[in-house]
């Protein structure tokens, strides 16, 4: 099985079970691929946010799609997906990495805030 084959079947198997479950897509997909890490034990028992994008200090956009804590050293792994429901998504780019990066942080920025410290955004073992 080519590339191209293997990537049809795996789009077409995840829109599948988002319709069964009558979930959204692009969970799935987030879902497919840290199972998909973690049978590699690249990550061990990650864990999904369902935060979506998010506004906050000065009309900055946050989010993150989950994470991880990495026992062997001690790391906190975080992940952000850019899925796009196509055969044939746009490449991504230097400045769409940039985008994704600065939510990420604007996350941690605002998770280390005073304001947040009484929710658990995220919650350490």
């Amino acid at each position: 099985m080519g590339y191209q084959e293997y990537k049809k079947e795996f789009l077409d198997s995840i829109r599948e079970d988002a319709t069964i479950l009558g979930s959204d897509i692009a969970n799935e997909f987030i879902i497919r691929a840290l199972s998909i890490l973690k049978d590699f034990g690249e990550m061990d028992d990650p864990s999904i946010l369902e935060l979506g994008e998010k506004r906050c200090s000065g009309q900055r956009i946050m989010r993150i799609d989950g994470y991880s804590f990495d026992e062997t050293d001690h790391s906190l792994i975080l992940f952000i997906s850019d899925f796009q429901d196509s055969d044939t998504p746009s490449n991504l780019t230097m400045s769409r990495v940039d985008e994704l990066y600065w939510k990420m942080y604007y996350f941690l920025d605002e998770s280390c805030t005073e304001k947040y410290h009484h929710m658990s955004m995220i919650r350490m073992k």
